[in-house]
């Protein structure tokens, strides 16, 4: 009854960085929201900035948590997150989110899995099954769970966050464990200005 309502649909990294923009102009503080933008797009930057020289990017099969089975194509927040961790997208379909097949999966031989976080599967549940078993990532236990949601959702300003956990897993002199938990923690003081 006359409620004014903000709806997003967000499909890229730039639809967030509009979400925020959008919320900074609501909530009256655009200041605050351009200041968050350009530190997370200056941290983007620094990462895109480590993976030029790499001689190859391995392909990365990403695993929703609704099955083994959901992954995401070229035309997707996963593919940015996966470009910007210098690895490439191993689906080579278009859509933004699709059901496969093993037969599918078996056929791009992924040098790594990467799953969303999920309660009801790990990775150990994907090392262990015999219909992954051919995978080149399976066989060089190159199977990673991505941290709980809230550290690296991919649909607000801590996106870069699973970038460098994939960075950490697959070109750890890029990304090492101090710089890995040093990023975590910036992030989280600078958006939520703890300490």
């Amino acid at each position: 009854a006359g409620i004014p309502v903000y709806a997003v649909m967000l499909k890229s990294f730039n639809d967030v960085y509009r979400e925020i923009r959008d919320l900074g102009k609501l909530t009256g503080k655009n200041n605050r929201a351009d200041s968050l933008i350009s530190w997370v797009q200056d941290e983007v930057k620094d990462m895109k900035s480590r993976v030029p020289g790499l001689a190859s990017r391995k392909k990365v099969y990403f695993m929703w948590a609704q099955g083994p089975l959901e992954t995401s194509g070229k035309n997707s927040t996963v593919n940015e997150m996966l470009e910007i961790a210098g690895t490439a997208n191993a689906c080579p379909n278009d859509d933004e989110h699709l059901t496969v097949n093993i037969e599918n999966i078996i056929a791009w031989n992924p040098d790594v899995i990467l799953m969303w976080n999920n309660e009801q599967l790990d990775p150990e549940d994907i090392l262990g099954n015999r219909a992954w078993q051919s995978l080149s990532a399976v066989k060089n236990k190159e199977v990673y769970e991505l941290p709980p949601v809230f550290y690296c959702d991919f649909w607000t300003l801590k996106f870069p966050l699973a970038s460098a956990f994939l960075m950490n897993k697959t070109h750890p002199e890029l990304m090492p464990d101090s710089l890995l938990e040093l990023k975590q923690s910036q992030f989280l003081q600078h958006l939520y200005r703890t300490k």
